[in-house]
């Protein structure tokens, strides 16, 4: 992400987070939204760490620290915020933006790559985030290859298919080339740049199947066009490894296996059950006729 957009009174600058100063009458030190996001993303996950991170006492004594440290900074972190046009705040104040189709969207870090907002369990930031969306786009926003690729994971993560297909599709018709290599800037720019290429590829996964945790989510923003398909050898969060096939929409079949216990809610064809595998035992469904 980048810290581009902003400053006092919105206008473009750089920030940080420890040190406030002024250049050129503009405030380049104001904590923005994405600086929280990131902080609560990374204290969030700091229980996951005795569980693999088991080396010795001194380690545990250093992990339990780190812990204890973590939770007092999540007690005191904001949370996001929505702004006067129902938009996801950039920053903690809600400044006019100088260029509202920034190239940047730093402010869904929650969104993707986070798990701070989903459409299930945080239904107002949700829509908050597909406001800031549309209006990035209402002003051009994702006019380059990266920039496109990060509207494709977003709105898969919205569960908005088709939004995400017509992002894919501007993507290989504004920002490849001939080989699909990503080019920059858009058409025939002469500058390469694979942030464009790797983002489309997870972009598409993204649009079929999302892991993380605690679930599941298969076909979550698979467009019409994409009406029958399949994919084999998925990695999904944890260890596992997915093999699908649809049609008409649907998930057909599906198979998971994994290499260690693994359990997680599986959601398809708007039914959900939890389920769980580890090396000797293998999850099938089949869609009966």
């Amino acid at each position: 992400f980048s810290l581009q957009q902003g400053g006092r009174q919105g206008r473009a600058g750089f920030s940080s987070i420890i040190f406030p100063y002024q250049r050129n009458d503009q405030c380049i030190a104001v904590r923005k939204i994405v600086h929280d996001a990131v902080m609560r993303d990374a204290g969030k996950r700091c229980p996951d760490l005795p569980r693999t991170c088991q080396d010795s006492v001194f380690t545990s004594l250093i992990l339990l620290e780190i812990l204890e440290k973590s939770r007092e900074i999540l007690d005191h972190l904001p949370e996001d915020k929505i702004g006067k046009y129902g938009q996801i705040m950039e920053w903690q104040k809600d400044y006019e933006e100088a260029e509202p189709g920034h190239r940047h969207i730093s402010q869904l870090y929650g969104l993707h790559p986070g798990r701070q907002i989903t459409v299930d369990d945080t239904p107002l930031l949700a829509e908050a985030a597909k406001k800031t969306l549309k209006r990035r786009l209402l002003y051009g926003g994702g006019h380059t290859g990266w920039s496109c690729a990060w509207l494709i994971n977003l709105y898969a993560r919205l569960m908005e298919g088709e939004e995400a297909w017509k992002m894919l599709q501007k993507y290989f018709q504004d920002s490849t080339t001939l080989n699909f290599l990503d080019t920059h800037p858009r058409k025939w720019g002469t500058v390469f740049q694979i942030d464009g290429n790797l983002g489309a590829c997870a972009g598409i996964l993204e649009m079929l199947v999302q892991s993380d945790e605690k679930r599941v989510i298969l076909l979550p923003a698979c467009p019409a066009a994409w009406d029958s398909g399949s994919i084999k050898g998925v990695r999904l969060h944890g260890n596992a490894v997915l093999d699908m096939e649809w049609e008409e929409g649907k998930v057909k079949r599906a198979v998971i296996k994994s290499f260690c216990p693994w359990e997680r809610m599986l959601k398809w064809n708007g039914e959900q059950q939890r389920i769980q595998t580890g090396p000797e035992h293998i999850f099938r469904y089949s869609r009966q006729q």
